[in-house]
């Protein structure tokens, strides 16, 4: 095989692997999705039945995101990367 053949076969190699990570992402992006909103139902079945108040459920099932949401913001002003050691102290908090 020639260099040239070399280079070729290993663009082809590479865009074949972009073009997995591709579909593959987007499968993935539709389970979170998924997963996301069976978790939120989940929950707010679980707050229903433990507080027996349908708003009082909703209140916490919306506490729980909104403070993430500015855990996350926190951590861009502040320049924190989101590695493990970060998420998990936000998890422990």
């Amino acid at each position: 095989m020639s260099e040239q053949n070399i280079v070729v076969s290993i663009i082809s190699l590479i865009n074949i692997i972009i073009l997995m990570f591709a579909f593959f992402g987007k499968e993935h992006i539709k389970t979170v999705e998924t997963n996301l909103v069976e978790g939120g139902l989940l929950v707010i079945a679980v707050l229903l039945f433990m507080l027996g108040n349908i708003r009082a459920a909703l209140i916490v099932a919306l506490t729980i995101p909104v403070s993430l949401m500015f855990s996350f913001i926190g951590m861009k002003a502040l320049g924190i990367s989101a590695n493990i050691m970060s998420l998990g102290a936000i998890d422990f908090g």
